[in-house]
């Protein structure tokens, strides 16, 4: 037989037809694995030929430790490593198949003088050694995939949680500015999100303090970084001469020219500004839901509203703006949207009078603990945490 003095010119031709017809395949896969896996499966093939079809103890063993088992994997993981598309190492089974035959043919191996038995032994158990080479190749493939995979996932989540902390480390849980306390919380529906606070001072001792809450449109990782952009931009805006409306209506322009590509995500915003000797409170908003003032003196419920367009969808968009009085140990309470997205998993449906019975039920603790008990019923009244549809900001300021 001619197999033994003609192999490495058979593997050389195969190679180079494989390299004709499968460019993207062999242009990722290591030549030298190729080769000596070609050579390997000749020595079986050759040893076949020679065994009688009764013998097969005779023939090569196959498995995952001999040396044909350990190309096979190699080629496997080196497939996934170089992150070549499963439809193209699909190929590859195909190739060893077809190639075996065509230059096995194109170096005159005559195969007319079997006999018919040899001849179907020969056949079955080359096609049995190629299939046991392509599983081979695909379990190491898809294993080495999910560890790839794994490995990925574990980055993005190692990122996405120093992301998080970096995120809540932008929002103080509470401050005090004179006689005037706040606590807050923000909860996102994912590792990072899209809602946002902040609080201006200005002097020292502070004579006025702004205060702003929003919410971007979305959630996620591009919530996230529009949050730090609109975020950035409103302290750059504000000033101590400027009014609420004034410094929404910049902010607006502000993030309009900002964004350079066609703007997928808006932005609602309430913002207030509180002058520490006159106890008087001026707000607007953006699209925003609405602030609730308890007074102190009866427990009156007074809905703090104006009108005004989200944040980024008009250069002129216009805002309303009003004042209000505060007394001493009136609370404001403000919120984000994904307080109405709540919903319990019995199918229950947020309803604002939930909300304020809740606020009222706890109002006269003091505003941390009242901030707690507020976020603890809502969990418990429409789901946990984990389950959130959107991201929860809340907001207790005690006058």
């Amino acid at each position: 037989m001619r197999l033994l003095l003609d192999r490495e010119a058979i593997v050389a031709a195969a190679i180079r037809t494989s390299a004709a017809d499968y460019p993207n395949l062999t242009h990722f896969l290591n030549r030298e694995i190729v080769r000596e896996l070609f050579l390997c499966l000749l020595t079986h093939l050759e040893t076949i030929y020679n065994s009688e079809v009764t013998l097969r103890e005779n023939e090569p063993s196959f498995n995952e430790v001999s040396r044909c088992g350990e190309l096979a994997l190699a080629l496997g993981r080196q497939a996934a490593a170089s992150k070549i598309e499963l439809a193209e190492l699909i190929k590859a089974f195909y190739l060893f198949r077809r190639l075996f035959w065509l230059e096995l043919e194109e170096f005159e191996f005559d195969l007319s003088s079997l006999q018919i038995k040899r001849l179907i032994h020969l056949n079955t158990r080359v096609n049995e050694y190629l299939a046991d080479i392509n599983f081979l190749i695909m379990q190491e493939y898809l294993k080495r995939e999910r560890e790839i995979v794994a490995a990925h996932e574990k980055r993005i989540n190692a990122d996405l949680e120093l992301a998080r902390q970096i995120q809540q480390s932008m929002f103080p849980s509470a401050c005090q500015i004179g006689a005037c306390g706040l606590c807050a919380e923000i909860i996102p529906s994912g590792a990072v999100g899209g809602d946002f606070y902040g609080m201006i001072p200005y002097g020292n001792p502070p004579t006025r303090a702004d205060l702003f809450i929003g919410d971007v449109q979305g959630k996620g990782v591009a919530a996230a970084l529009i949050m730090m952009l609109i975020t950035s931009t409103i302290k750059g805006v504000a000033a101590e001469n400027k009014t609420p409306k004034q410094i929404v209506s910049e902010v607006n322009l502000q993030f309009r020219r900002q964004m350079t590509y066609e703007l997928n995500h808006f932005i609602s915003l309430f913002y207030l500004s509180y002058n520490v000797s006159s106890k008087r409170l001026t707000y607007t908003k953006a699209g925003h839901e609405d602030g609730l003032l308890i007074r102190h003196k009866d427990n009156e419920l007074v809905p703090l509203s104006t009108s005004g367009y989200f944040l980024g969808i008009f250069d002129d968009a216009e805002y309303e703006e009003k004042t209000i009085t505060v007394n001493p140990g009136d609370r404001l309470y403000l919120f984000t949207d994904g307080v109405n997205l709540l919903g319990g998993a019995d199918g229950k449906v947020f309803e604002y009078e939930d909300l304020y019975q809740i606020i009222l039920k706890h109002n006269s603790l003091p505003i941390g603990d009242t901030l707690e008990q507020i976020t603890r019923d809502l969990m418990n009244l429409y789901g946990d945490k984990e389950d959130l549809k959107d991201d929860v900001g809340l907001i207790v300021v005690q006058y």
